[in-house]
């Protein structure tokens, strides 16, 4: 009986692959229509795992719908016993050893649909993973915050812009390289997803997505609604991936309400957290995570996140894990490294905690130019990743390529002090040092104060632009410091080294 069954499971093999590359594409319904896997009672999504190249079947591979996991057995098949009024889609979890799926538009791409309804009380879903060539420890993961297009302003063009920097930084590459986009990717108008699309095309880099609070449909009353066309366009809204020695998890933070009264929650609803307690389940705690979500759910500029809708069970999930968070929302670059008396206070249960607020990439909203709020440029995050060691650095667009900080003087300011904007400074930064040139010879005269406060360029960049859009406030920018140059100073230079060894800096004329 054994040998029938595995030369059975042989032939749904061949037959799998056969049809997984005429039609693997994971948007969509399942295209593999094969009756050889069994039902079971109470499983309503069943299907087959795959190596494209051997035909072998995978096992121990995670399955999911969003909610509830489980892993293939040894020939390949998983069962799930989705509620298919409420999953929209299954996906595999694509362990680090395999190639991660990605369709025309360099979306992620190992997910099916799932259909409700009619006389169809069972699924199956079938996926077809290709083997690396080569284990992958070196690599980069770019971080776009909040693209927020919209048809009524300039955040297309700019947007654009944008994406043609992507393009030139993803020709020049060294490494493989995959991108995150950390939700609004539009404006509230759920019609122009397919124009989002045609940008990630263009970038030409393999891409994750997660939904923010204008991801979804406004004029929805659940969450089930709400946020029903972006998963259409992009996908699940909560999922995970392996690449390299790191674990991703791309969450939804925004608790949607279920009634014409309530608007969004900060956090993370049941299916959410459903997910990430059974995802967690296959992943060891010597695994880094980096979790990827719209909202912060820890430190921000503003306070720790303790208020967030659920943040106490999301604090009790990443117990014990090394984690990095990933966020936008705010339009700022705050970032921001856990300290001892951090975890020791509780504000994370975490053995690490990395958390890493990420501008607007297409510059302050509404104003849609060169720079954001912060004063940062438009560009995006690099992290360079090296097994389980990561650096990152920012990386500007257009004419300010390659800055990592700007230096202010007084007469662009109209106040006796030099400004200098740091843009990813945090406090595992060294100080930032104003020298000086005295007799042909750079001098240290000091360390900069921290200012946090407005960024001079862009009170200049708002005030030309109508005073519309993104208001200059107090605050906006927490990497900004400033120094009195002594009298009869002629020339200077901000130094600064990074929490990596690198030292940055830039020279001006007084």
């Amino acid at each position: 009986m054994d040998i029938i069954r595995k030369g059975i499971i042989a032939i749904l093999c061949i037959f799998l692959a056969v049809s997984c590359e005429r039609g693997s594409s994971g948007e969509g319904t399942d295209d593999v229509q094969q009756t050889v896997i069994p039902d079971k009672e109470g499983m309503t999504v069943k299907g087959m795992v795959i190596n494209s190249q051997t035909r072998e079947p995978l096992s121990g591979v995670m399955v999911s719908d969003g909610r509830l996991c489980t892993l293939t057995d040894e020939d390949g098949i998983y069962y799930l016993p989705t509620d298919l009024n409420t999953q929209r889609c299954v996906f595999v979890c694509v362990p680090s050893e395999f190639e991660v799926p990605m369709n025309t538009s360099n979306c992620f791409n190992a997910w099916k649909s799932l259909t409700s309804g009619g006389n169809r009380k069972v699924h199956t879903a079938n996926f077809s993973l290709t083997p690396r060539s080569a284990p992958l420890d070196r690599y980069q993961v770019i971080f776009c915050g909040d693209p927020q297009i919209r048809t009524t302003d300039q955040s297309i063009p700019s947007y654009e812009y944008v994406v043609q920097g992507l393009a030139k930084f993803s020709a020049g590459a060294s490494v493989p390289q995959y991108m995150i986009n950390l939700g609004d990717l539009v404006f509230n108008d759920v019609s122009i997803y397919g124009t989002y699309k045609r940008y990630l095309s263009m970038a030409s880099i393999p891409s994750f997505n997660v939904p923010g609070n204008h991801d979804h449909d406004p004029e929805k009353l659940t969450e089930y609604d709400a946020i029903s066309e972006y998963i259409k366009a992009l996908g699940p809204n909560n999922y995970s991936a392996n690449i390299g020695d790191i674990h991703y998890i791309f969450l939804d933070s925004v608790a949607w309400g279920d009634s014409d009264t309530e608007d969004y929650e900060s956090g993370f609803n049941e299916e959410a957290l459903e997910f990430l307690e059974n995802d967690l389940k296959y992943v060891s705690k010597d695994t880094p995570l980096f979790i990827c979500t719209h909202i912060p759910m820890s430190k921000t500029s503003y306070n720790f996140g303790q208020g967030r809708y659920n943040f106490g069970r999301f604090n009790d999930l990443i117990a014990g894990y090394n984690v990095h968070a990933w966020y936008g929302h705010y339009h700022i670059n705050y970032f921001y490294s856990y300290t001892d008396e951090d975890l020791a206070d509780g504000r994370t249960k975490a053995a690490s905690f990395e958390s890493h607020v990420v501008v607007r990439c297409a510059g302050a909203l509404s104003v849609d130019k060169e720079l954001s709020s912060d004063g940062v440029p438009r560009g995006f995050v690099v992290t360079d990743i090296d097994g389980k060691d990561v650096k990152w650095h920012y990386k500007t667009v257009g004419e300010y390529e390659n800055e990592q900080l700007r230096v202010y003087t007084p007469d662009m300011t109209g106040e006796n002090c030099v400004y200098a904007n740091v843009y990813l400074w945090d406090n595992k930064w060294g100080d930032v040092e104003w020298w000086e040139e005295e007799n042909g010879n750079m001098v240290k005269k000091g360390n900069m104060v921290k200012d946090d406060g407005t960024d001079p360029m862009y009170v200049i960049l708002f005030r030309e632009n109508g005073s519309s859009g993104s208001t200059p406030t107090e605050n906006d920018t927490r990497h900004l410091f400033r120094f009195t140059p002594s009298p009869g100073a002629v020339s200077g230079e901000v130094r600064v080294k990074d929490r990596f060894g690198t030292t940055w800096s830039q020279k001006v004329e007084l």
